[in-house]
Parts: structure tokens; sequence; C-alpha cells
């Protein structure tokens, strides 16, 4: 047994954001009724920013970043620090 830790209480009440949280969704179906057939055909992006805190790497603060992904081919890339 640790000693010095505290005695957590349970507790009964559970704010509404909490509760959903919580909740399991329903799994996608597997078997995709529509698919790409060739490049280019669908394309998912995904930009994030501007970024309120600095990097790891030590950016600063305005970058952005850009994740693009073909449907078809399955291939992603991204791109970072898009508005310098």
């Amino acid at each position: 047994m640790i000693c010095g830790l505290p005695v957590l209480t349970e507790v009964e009440d559970v704010c509404a954001g909490c509760a959903s949280g919580k909740h399991h969704r329903k799994k996608f179906d597997k078997e995709q009724t529509w698919k790409a057939s060739y490049p280019l055909e669908l394309i998912h992006t995904d930009l994030c920013g501007p970024m309120q805190n600095e990097s790891v790497g030590g950016t600063d603060t305005s970058s952005h970043s850009l994740t693009t992904t073909q449907e078809c081919a399955g291939y992603t890339s991204s791109e970072t620090n898009l508005m310098h």
C-alpha cells in the first residue's frame, strides 16, 4: 500500500458534459458503400492553426498545419508553418 495519498470519494453527481464524454459511440460500418477509384477523386484535408503555444521544436506561435489524405492511394502528407 502507498502511504500519503489522499482518500478519494466517489462522486455521485456528474455534469452533463462529463457524462456525454463518457458515452460509447456506435462503430462505423466496416463496409464502405463508396470508395474513390482513381487518384485525386476524393481528398480529405484538415487545417489547424494558429497554434497558441510554441511547439517542442521551437517554431513560433503563429504556425499552421495542413494534412491531406488521398482516399484512393491512402497517401497522407503534412505541411507545417504555412503562414510565413
